[in-house]
């Protein structure tokens, strides 16, 4: 019984790796599908914008920023990301009563 055992362990460590190295191969690929796209050129982040706005407000120091476009940019490997963003506005945020 024990020699059972130790075979079906050893049958399901192995699907294990192997089933992790399906995942690593395949987060692996998303990557760098990910920089390549991003080396050809700036993504752009449209869907995001609401998101970004809210997050690059604030609510305490009432101001609010705007813009019309974002992107996410990256100029070399050295180099960091960079959020783009055009027409930038940053005004004060108007309360109603």
């Amino acid at each position: 019984m024990s020699k059972r055992f130790l075979s079906f362990c050893n049958h399901s460590a192995i699907l294990f790796l192997e089933i992790v190295a399906v995942l690593l191969l395949v987060f692996g690929v998303i990557v760098s599908l990910f920089v390549w796209r991003l080396s050809t050129g700036p993504i752009d982040l449209s869907f995001a914008r609401e998101y970004i706005q809210d997050s690059l407000s604030s609510r305490t120091a009432q101001y609010e920023v705007t813009f019309d476009k974002a992107e996410l940019v990256w100029e070399n490997v050295e180099a960091p990301f960079n959020l783009q963003l055009r027409n930038l506005d940053l005004g004060k945020m108007i309360r109603g009563f």
